[in-house]
């Protein structure tokens, strides 16, 4: 999956899209996986498709950070009112915990 969001960021939508195929075929409930696909979606500018995609990660894991930081960042860019705040908190929650242990500098 990784290595689908790799060619992703490189711009090569068509790898993306069979890598991150691939883990989802291996990993259905992945959330990572779902997350990376609604990303795939997104860069492709179709919008339903990537909600669809997000929304299914976060009901696979509330909690899944990347997840909730992307699905929300898409939210806040098709200006859909208020509703991003709430993917930000466990985002906002694991930073603080990294803080607090130690294993981030802010």
């Amino acid at each position: 999956m990784a290595l689908g969001l790799g060619y992703l960021s490189a711009g090569d939508l068509a790898l993306a899209r069979k890598k991150i195929e691939r883990a989802l075929s291996i990993a259905p409930e992945s959330a990572s996986a779902h997350g990376a696909m609604g990303l795939y979606w997104q860069e492709r500018g179709e919008n339903k498709l990537a909600q669809i995609e997000f929304e299914l990660a976060l009901d696979i894991d509330d909690e899944h950070s990347a997840s909730n930081y992307h699905y929300g960042r898409f939210l806040l860019e098709k200006n859909a009112n208020a509703a991003p705040v709430t993917f930000y908190v466990p985002l906002l929650q694991m930073l603080i915990l990294m803080r607090v242990q130690g294993l981030m500098k802010i």
